[in-house]
């Protein structure tokens, strides 16, 4: 029998990076090693998602810190609320042209709805599946206490009818964009002020329309200022 102590507390900071333990644990960093400062022009792009050959949700950050996720938002068709409240996709894995997930809780508003999916592709492209009354959500959730630029292009599926695409900071709106099927449309949000912990959201709702693609996010680029 092991008998030994190791008298490890929530308020040591055993790699001394000023964090506490119980600050990494909340931070989901490593205790152990030690934490540099993020510095002004650092960039986080969906090519973190390329670099790591196995997919997690949450998903790590180039420095090791996580800072994406995959989130989803039942609702009445039409009518989703964007209201901060997004559960997290069950990570499922996949083949094929990437690693590819969906959302197969039945949708309490509409009972004869499907969810909607989500695809990361080899090259970090991110499809964002939305169905009748299932917004598809990709976040960002902030390391950093600052400001920060984001930019993306986004196009729109192949189906029938229009699509929307939100960027917000949790319930603030920043960018509203409506797509026709087919469409393209590069998004460029400069200066968005950002706590530690908080998300930007980048949502696929299609509103009313039924049957188009899913919603391609190519390029986006999260800038430290």
């Amino acid at each position: 029998m092991n008998t030994q102590s190791y008298n490890i507390t929530a308020e040591q900071d055993k790699d001394k990076d000023g964090f506490t333990n119980l600050q990494e644990y909340r931070n989901r960093t490593n205790p152990l090693v030690k934490d540099l400062p993020y510095r002004r022009g650092h960039v986080w792009s969906t090519a973190d998602f390329a670099a790591n050959p196995l997919f997690f949700n949450p998903m790590r950050d180039a420095r090791g810190t996580y800072v994406w996720e995959l989130l989803y938002k039942f609702g009445k068709v039409g009518a989703i609320a964007h209201d901060g409240d997004y559960p997290r996709v069950w990570w499922a894995g996949g083949a094929g042209r990437g690693r590819a997930s969906g959302v197969y809780e039945p949708n309490p508003h509409e009972p004869k709805a499907l969810g909607g999916s989500v695809e990361v592709a080899r090259d970090g492209t991110v499809r964002l599946g939305a169905r009748h009354g299932c917004a598809m959500i990709l976040a960002w959730r902030s390391p950093i206490n600052g400001s920060v630029d984001v930019e993306a292009d986004v196009v729109c599926g192949d189906g029938h009818g229009d699509c929307r695409v939100t960027v917000e900071k949790e319930t603030d709106l920043l960018a509203d964009e409506t797509l026709s099927a087919k469409g393209r449309r590069h998004v460029s949000i400069k200066s968005v002020r950002v706590k530690k912990g908080e998300r930007i959201l980048l949502m696929d709702d299609h509103d009313k329309s039924w049957g188009l693609g899913p919603v391609t996010v190519e390029n986006l680029r999260i800038t430290m200022k």
